[in-house]
């Protein structure tokens, strides 16, 4: 749909206010075709965040314990809150690249007292198993890598015989 047929769609049928806002905002952002379904979902948004901050300058009335009504300071304090913790600011370019050049400056050293990892085979995170494909049958055969997963491996098949025998007597 363009939006020509959008404005005379709008114009024609009764539109409450607030649809014509957000269809305005729409096209303010130079979108020239758009589901008619968008209209409700920024209807949805502009509702859902105008509650919000409505709620936010609630509290911040009853926490300066006034007897007035909520005012216009209440809700630029809660605007001003909102847009500090919920909206970032993107770093220009210019900025990231004097960020990365001052940082990317020095370079890294090991100190002595460091904690150093250990080998990767010996690590928690590293594959104890290896894929082994049988080309005649397909399948995917799980083979242990180190005789220390065999050995843990026989460990608890064992225990669990054992466990078995002791519930049979």
């Amino acid at each position: 749909m363009n939006t020509t047929e959008n404005n005379n769609s709008i114009k024609e049928s009764p539109v409450p206010k607030a649809a014509i806002a957000a269809h305005e905002l729409i096209n303010s952002c130079g979108i020239q075709e758009y589901d008619p379904k968008l209209i409700q979902q920024v209807l949805e948004y502009m509702n859902t965040y105008a509650s919000n901050l409505l709620e936010d300058a609630q509290v911040y009335h009853m926490h300066s314990e006034q007897d007035r009504d909520l005012n216009l300071d209440d809700v630029k304090l809660a605007i001003s809150t909102r847009e500090q913790h919920q909206y970032t600011e993107v770093p220009s370019t210019d900025n990231l690249v004097k960020l990365a050049r001052s940082k990317n400056k020095f370079n890294i050293s090991i100190e002595k007292n460091a904690v150093m990892l250990p080998p990767a085979r010996l690590c928690v995170s590293s594959n104890n198993y290896r894929i082994a494909l049988n080309t005649a049958k397909r399948q995917r055969i799980l083979a242990p890598q180190s005789s220390e997963y065999q050995k843990a491996a026989n460990t608890m098949k064992q225990s669990d015989t054992m466990n078995d025998d002791e519930d049979a007597a």
